[in-house]
């Protein structure tokens, strides 16, 4: 990557400028300098088949920051490369857009499922509650029902106390293994379906750092087009088999690749998923 500063340079701001402003319609990723390093998903509207494109990060490297690993091990677990698809409508380079389902409105609940979820400001990989509730609400986007699964056992006390007053009453946080069994009332599956529509806008984060069961819960979001249907937006660590990260992984003996990785996450965009890796 080293040769490649110029782009990375391009990439950083880019998405920094997204993630504090306007998301993945901001309509200055579609043209140069940007052009060349950000992919684009295509929406079409199904009522009047206009077609809109958004900007994502593209798939390269180790789907993390561009500058992880190989050029500082410092930005292993950073997040600024990140492009979300919500519409931040008060951006002044807002591309024009008529579709919905990427611009519910900030009256609208947004709803995030968060698999691996520990403390709301902390983390074993850093916190991705705190992330995401202040990245929604730089895009004007304030009202969040919470859903989160943490496997390890953590005080429930000091969980409590670090949640935002605002968010606590739409706030539900579950101190055991999310189970993959399709028939497990403690399968998060089961409680994305039961509570939102195909008209919510829906963010699922995986990173629970069990490689077996993260494959399972994966295969039913890509054997499940219902399920795949309902979410707009996923972020999934990955943990397979590469060099560069296999001494924070340990992944050294599993049979699953980084273009394992690359393929999962081109299916999954290609069905209209705003699918991201999560550092």
């Amino acid at each position: 990557m080293k040769e490649k500063m110029d782009l990375i340079q391009k990439w950083e701001k880019g998405a920094l400028g997204s993630i504090q402003e306007c998301g993945g319609f901001d309509s200055r990723l579609m043209v140069e300098p940007y052009n060349e390093v950000f992919s684009k998903i295509w929406y079409q509207n199904s009522c009047t088949q206009e077609e809109k494109a958004t900007a994502i990060e593209p798939i390269v490297g180790l789907i993390r920051h561009p500058r992880a690993v190989c050029i500082s091990k410092k930005y292993v677990e950073n997040r600024d490369y990140l492009i979300i698809g919500l519409v931040n409508p008060t951006c002044p380079f807002l591309s024009d857009l008529s579709l919905p389902a990427m611009n519910p409105g900030p009256d609208n609940f947004i709803y995030i499922f968060d698999l691996g979820a520990s403390y709301y400001t902390s983390g074993g990989g850093g916190t991705s509650q705190k992330w995401f509730i202040d990245t929604l609400s730089n895009h004007g986007y304030k009202k969040v029902e919470y859903f989160g699964w943490e496997a390890k056992p953590l005080s429930a006390e000091k969980v409590w106390q670090q949640v935002p007053d605002h968010l606590k009453p739409h706030y539900r946080w579950m101190n055991i293994p999310a189970n993959p069994d399709p028939a497990s009332g403690d399968n998060p599956w089961n409680f994305l379906k039961a509570n939102v529509k195909v008209e919510d806008y829906v963010i699922v984060k995986l990173d629970i750092d069990n490689t077996p069961i993260e494959a399972k819960f994966m295969e039913q979001i890509v054997n499940d087009s219902k399920l795949s249907a309902l979410i707009d937006e996923m972020f999934f660590e990955h943990h397979v088999n590469v060099n560069p990260m296999n001494s924070y992984w340990h992944t050294q003996k599993e049979t699953t690749y980084l273009s394992d990785s690359y393929d999962l996450m081109v299916g999954l965009r290609q069905r209209g998923i705003r699918f991201h890796g999560w550092p």
